[in-house]
């Protein structure tokens, strides 16, 4: 879904436009810039608004461990959530799954190097090879820190699906993944906003829904992502 579809969807709640229906040029227009103005009103509030997006990387062979941030190791924004995690090798095979906490990353790589041990595949103090089975994030700041095992060989790649704040949109046209519960909110606030400007009441039930939604969206910030999360450390050896 776009920010476009977003707004058409408000201004079908508000009557403006029809199923099928696309807004005016101005229609459309004033609709953006209504839509920036919730947005920026949101982040001075501290209500964070969060999208989905997929971040590949290069893996350095034999390094484990990675800073991510601006200036990181992985030069992208610091993600405030992992939501997935794949690693691509050359022969084209590839692993991931979710990030996992420290001591599931420690049990885990303790399990692998003892397996390796046993059939004497572990020649050194850790293990290097085509597979990545576990990924730990630990959500330090100003930059995370990305902790993989067992360690990449050459030429293996690294996608993240993060969590990113964004304030304003630029681009209406883009494709937006939302996490679960924020399009309804965003929708529902958006419609409950833009009404007055097209001279329509805001309807009882949007605003309901927009408020409750709004409510919902505040409780997740202020438990999860509104503060610093405590950095987990990295997992031990």
């Amino acid at each position: 879904m776009t920010a476009n579809d977003v707004i058409n969807e408000a201004l079908l709640l508000d009557g403006v436009i029809y199923a099928g229906q696309t807004p005016s040029p101005e229609a459309q227009a004033t609709s953006q810039f209504g839509f920036n103005l919730m947005l920026g009103e949101w982040c001075a509030q501290g209500l964070a608004v969060f999208s989905v997006v997929r971040v590949p990387f290069s893996l350095v062979s034999g390094q484990g461990d990675y800073t991510i941030g601006t200036g990181g190791a992985l030069n992208s924004p610091r993600p405030e959530k992992i939501d997935a995690w794949a690693v691509h090798s050359l022969n084209g095979g590839s692993d991931g799954g979710i990030p996992c906490d420290a001591a599931t990353f420690a049990a885990g790589r303790a399990q692998l190097e003892q397996a390796a041990f046993e059939l004497g595949l572990l020649t050194g103090t850790a293990l290097q090879g085509q597979r990545v089975k576990y990924l730990n994030y630990d959500a330090a700041y100003p930059n995370g820190n990305i902790h993989i095992y067992p360690l990449p060989s050459t030429g293996m790649t690294l996608e993240l699906w993060v969590w990113q704040q964004f304030t304003q949109i630029t681009d209406f046209t883009q494709a937006i993944d939302f996490p679960p519960g924020y399009l309804k909110a965003i929708v529902y606030n958006l419609a409950a906003d833009l009404a007055p400007k097209f001279g329509r009441e805001v309807g009882q039930t949007v605003g309901v829904i927009a408020a409750a939604c709004k409510a919902g969206l505040g409780a997740t910030n202020a438990g999860e992502h509104s503060t610093v999360p405590s950095a987990q450390g990295k997992p031990a050896a």
